[in-house]
């Protein structure tokens, strides 16, 4: 399905998280900040949440996430989380650029890895997880 089912993918497990199972954003030191840095999640989520019917995540008469949605606290909740996984996964590839071409290079010349290789290839390039500061404006990816 490519983009478009990773997309209803991940509404509907971000609509799971807050309906299912009363999960929100992770916690984040914002440092007063807060009431800055969540509109700009909650913006970045919404804009990446599916709103597809016929059984999608904003599906209220067959999908059970749709109800979720059909609630504009939980929507928020869930646009914060999928904000929030956007911004934690766009500063990793950021910092992390170098490396990822590299397996990118390996992919493209193998055409294909499997289980170990994979595993070894990761673990090869020194991949490393950034702090995240919200406060900086770097941090945000232009939309």
């Amino acid at each position: 399905m490519g983009v478009g089912g990773d997309v209803q993918s991940v509404t509907t497990a971000a609509g799971f998280m807050v309906g299912a199972a009363s999960m929100g954003p992770e916690p984040l030191d914002l440092d007063g900040k807060r009431d800055e840095v969540m509109p700009r999640l909650e913006e970045i989520g919404t804009r990446i949440m599916a709103r597809t019917g016929a059984g999608g995540p904003a599906d209220v008469e067959h999908n059970p996430v749709g109800a979720v949605f059909a609630d504009p606290e939980k929507r928020a909740l869930a646009a914060r989380i999928l904000g929030q996984a956007y911004v934690q996964a766009h500063t990793f590839v950021a910092h992390n650029r170098a490396a990822i071409e590299r397996i990118a290079d390996v992919v493209v010349e193998r055409r294909e890895l499997f289980g170990d290789e994979l595993v070894e290839l990761l673990a090869s390039v020194g991949l490393e997880r950034p702090a995240i500061d919200y406060s900086r404006e770097e941090t945000w990816p232009r939309l």
